[in-house]
């Protein structure tokens, strides 16, 4: 039983914790925006948020592929209408037409999971230093270390994360006075 809790089916696996499972990860932006304050209080879900930002500037290369490639759209459909005078292509230049479509494609396809591999990864990290579970939110400060890898086991999930003792805003304010 338990090795069907561990593989998890492939919709839900978006980010691995430190042990190897693979865990569907929170979006603190989005739960700042639908003001979901039941995992994170509103405080720290708020500085989460903004330390992360919107994403805007990894989509606005995803958008700018995507226009450039609807206007390389409207150049192919112009070049091979001839604007009104009828379908004649040679096939060298419907290949070549093919080729650009198809680089097009790969490009825009490529900027797609790379804009989202970076957001994932941005999130948690920005998660880790202030000390929450990327999984489920949960506040992971004053917990022990596991001995035997040096991660923190969250007691709300399950999942394992590494927490760089001197790393993040939650180690500044814990010194003694």
């Amino acid at each position: 039983m338990s090795e069907q809790e561990s593989s998890p089916s492939p919709q839900k696996g978006r980010i691995r914790d430190a042990r190897g499972r693979r865990v569907t990860q929170i979006d603190p932006v989005v739960m700042h925006y639908l003001h979901r304050h039941d995992v994170i209080p509103s405080g720290p879900l708020g500085e989460i948020a903004r330390e992360i930002g919107s994403g805007w500037a990894i989509q606005g290369q995803f958008l700018f592929t995507g226009i450039w490639s609807l206007a390389l759209i409207c150049m192919a459909i112009a070049h091979f209408a001839k604007w009104g005078g009828g379908l004649s292509v040679h096939p060298r230049e419907l290949r070549l037409w093919l080729i650009l479509l198809t680089i097009l494609a790969f490009n825009l396809t490529v900027v797609w999971y790379v804009s989202r591999w970076i957001r994932r990864k941005k999130i948690r990290r920005v998660l880790i230093s202030h000390r929450r579970c990327p999984h489920c939110g949960y506040d992971l400060r004053n917990l022990p270390f596991d001995g035997t890898d040096g991660t923190t086991v969250c007691p709300e999930c399950g999942c394992a994360w590494r927490l760089d003792e001197d790393a993040g805003p939650a180690s500044a304010g814990t010194g003694s006075s």
